[in-house]
């Protein structure tokens, strides 16, 4: 706890909370070489970029369970965790020096914990405001039933933050406390195995969906999410906003997991923007103190693709929408054969929320393809749309990809359509020619016959979703793309913690489990690479 230092210790004033895994008394994430214990520096830019102190409020900040000098076991935003959220804000608001208003900080896993607060409706918490948070704990581990690559090590980073020590000037309550995981060791097992159901519907990750459990909160929300976000992406910000009812704020545009703060080696802000604090402290002075602003801040502050910023009182706002006809085509699957297929990356690692590394690039798509508005890049082929002649386009319609097998037989293996069992997967993408390609929302999808007509409105959905948000601007183009199988399901093999390691010319047990054994044929590979999206070679597609 920070307090005004000009203020007497009975003083009352509001709370800006933050609660997460990051504020032990030796580092972040790991051991920052500190010469001496103290409070965390996590929010040093806030509280001192914004004068805190000096304006008058206090700084608390709570460590979850299972992190820094709290007991208890780690739980993934889970029940525990959000346990803890709630009795932060009470304790906060109750304090004798608390004028018993509190708002919420943070970013990353921090950010979640505001959602949580937000959702849980406590009567002391007034405000939130959420850097980059994820929107359900599932999407951050799994994509639609598809483990991600830090499926196994993410929990890791986690069950090492949680391993952290005391520094020796700690106390020896707080000591004993940091090394809780030592005389409990199922914390540690429990989370690398609990996190690991890649059914959605589950126990465990319904209770770890935030956007579906914000219906009715009233808390006052202010948040950012990078559109390009590589890391804790946007998937159902929408559904979030859509179910949470109390006043809502935003910095929504392109750029990955920063700070609204944070400036790049040249010292340029990396969302674009200026004046973050100064929006956040006008924000919390009114729904803390009752100031109202001289300044009137947008609701929603929207940059679009070419670093344009646009005001909104809401997010989305649909303009109208269009319908892009996509090419079909034909793709022979050889099994991962051809000698062109593309050399797989190595494993991605080890990442937690604040440090997810960039995937290592892959190779730009061939100049050929089946035909016009194709491409075969060696591990997918794919289909591009006619570029967009006019903005505020979307994608209503999911493609239907005529597919060979192989074996001869043809099947329309596109979403609801009834067709053999493929281990494959389907991309989407938005892509402008001339400049870097923007994948909004990037998802990988199993096709999955048995699953019926859910399975065409699952794609239907995210298709609908995926360029909300920013207009389509002339010459983009759509592109959807079906893998050789497996792809996401084969690379994980290797990593899973489930079964033996597979010896050559075996499939991991895994991927039985996962895709119905009919992918028996198929070796273990490691992660294929990220691919370029590089429209096909002629100029008028």
């Amino acid at each position: 706890m920070l307090r005004p230092p000009h203020l007497p210790p009975d003083a009352k004033t509001p709370v800006i909370l933050s609660v997460g895994p990051y504020f032990s008394h030796i580092g972040q994430t790991g051991n920052d070489r500190f010469s001496g214990t103290g409070p965390s520096e996590r929010f040093n830019d806030l509280i001192e970029g914004a004068d805190l102190k000096a304006k008058g409020y206090t700084v608390v900040m709570v460590d979850l369970r299972g992190f820094g000098g709290s007991t208890g076991c780690l739980d993934w935003v889970g029940p525990g965790e959000q346990a803890d959220v709630q009795a932060a804000v009470d304790c906060s608001a109750s304090q004798p020096w608390s004028s018993g208003k509190v708002g919420m900080y943070g970013k990353s896993y921090d950010a979640v914990t505001g959602l949580v607060g937000a959702n849980q409706k406590r009567p002391g918490l007034h405000a939130v405001v959420a850097q980059e948070p994820l929107w359900d704990m599932y999407n951050y581990l799994f994509s639609n039933g598809v483990r991600r690559p830090n499926y196994l090590g993410t929990p890791r980073a986690y069950n090492g933050i949680a391993n952290l020590t005391g520094m020796p000037d700690d106390s020896d309550r707080y000591k004993a406390n940091a090394a809780y995981e030592t005389s409990h060791p199922e914390c540690l097992a429990n989370n690398l195995t609990d996190t690991q159901d890649p059914d959605p519907s589950s126990d465990y990750w319904q209770a770890r969906d935030l956007a579906a459990m914000a219906k009715g909160s009233q808390v006052p929300l202010f948040v950012t999410q990078g559109f390009i976000e590589a890391n804790t992406k946007p998937e159902d910000i929408q559904q979030y906003l859509d179910n949470h009812a109390g006043p809502e704020r935003g910095w929504l545009g392109q750029w990955d997991h920063v700070r609204g703060n944070d400036t790049n080696d040249s010292g340029v802000l990396e969302m674009g923007r200026a004046g973050w604090f100064d929006e956040v402290m006008r924000y919390y002075d009114l729904h803390l103190k009752g100031i109202n602003p001289v300044v009137v801040d947008p609701d929603f502050a929207i940059e679009d693709s070419l670093g344009k910023w646009r005001a909104q009182d809401t997010w989305p706002e649909t303009i109208k929408s269009t319908t892009v006809r996509l090419q079909p085509g034909n793709y022979v699957d050889d099994g991962g054969r051809s000698s062109t297929a593309p050399q797989s990356a190595p494993d991605a690692g080890t990442w937690d929320m604040e440090h997810a590394p960039d995937l290592p690039p892959g190779q730009s798509e061939r100049g050929f393809g089946p035909k016009p508005r194709t491409t075969d890049d060696g591990n997918a082929y794919y289909v591009w749309s006619r570029p967009v002649n006019r903005p505020s386009a979307r994608h209503r319609n999911p493609p239907c990809i005529p597919r060979d097998d192989g074996g001869g037989q043809r099947a329309r293996s596109a979403m609801g359509r009834r067709a053999r069992r493929h281990c494959s997967d389907v991309r989407r993408a938005d892509v402008h020619r001339a400049r870097r390609g923007c994948q909004v929302r990037p998802q990988v999808d199993r096709l999955d016959p048995r699953s019926g007509p859910s399975t065409r409105s699952r794609h239907r959905h995210q298709h609908d979703t995926v360029l909300v948000g920013q207009p389509v601007e002339a010459d983009h183009q759509g592109r959807f793309g079906i893998s050789r199988p497996p792809t996401a399901e084969r690379t994980l093999g290797r990593w899973d913690p489930g079964g033996p390691v597979a010896l050559p010319g075996q499939v991991p047990p895994f991927i039985h489990r996962l895709v119905g054994g009919d992918c028996a044929g198929l070796l273990p590979a490691q992660r294929p690479p990220r691919q370029e999206l590089n429209p096909p070679e002629n100029g008028k597609n």
